[in-house]
């Protein structure tokens, strides 16, 4: 028995199977989620509505941060938002935001995933994240941001309201 293992630990030891010495500080091949430099998008957020709406008054910023890291299995990317608002009613509760194309009800790009977001005194911040970004559609904002809107939701205007053309950040 102790003569068929010898033969087997000495094909491991030649082929770099050893911890130790020269073959340990070889390098290992690239890896497949090797990290790239996030990109940041920013856009200023107005009202699109009316002057007599309670919300025309909602201003706010939005910067969204993508890692580019490809995940498996289904190599996708992550996005995340910051949110800063101010000036809105009181009772303002954002419902939902994503980047769309601009001049497009949809389709969405990149979801916030903003489920509920209430502004107490017409102002607040809000932070979320969205792991599960298809990396095409980060291309395609990346290649012209000015094109995209992100674009938020409200009780009041389910269909958007506040908004702001994205361009790239820092």
């Amino acid at each position: 028995m102790r003569t068929a293992l010898l033969p087997a630990l000495l094909l491991v030891v030649a082929c770099g199977g050893a911890t130790s010495g020269p073959a340990a500080s070889s390098a290992s091949p690239p890896s497949s989620t090797a990290s790239a430099a996030p990109l940041v998008f920013v856009a200023d957020l107005t009202s699109a509505l009316p002057a007599s709406d309670p919300e025309s008054s909602c201003t706010g910023s939005v910067r969204v941060t993508i890692d580019p890291t490809k995940r498996p299995p289904l190599q996708l990317v992550t996005a995340s938002f910051e949110l800063v608002m101010r000036g809105c009613a009181s009772d303002t509760e954002i419902v939902g935001a994503h980047v769309h194309p601009v001049n497009e009800s949809g389709p969405v790009r990149i979801d916030a995933l903003i489920d509920r977001l209430s502004l107490p005194g017409g102002a607040g911040t809000g932070r979320s994240t969205n792991p599960g970004v298809n990396p095409r559609a980060v291309d395609e904002i990346s290649a012209d941001p000015s094109a995209h809107i992100f674009n938020l939701h409200t009780t009041r205007h389910p269909g958007g309201g506040v908004r702001g053309t994205l361009r790239r950040g820092s």
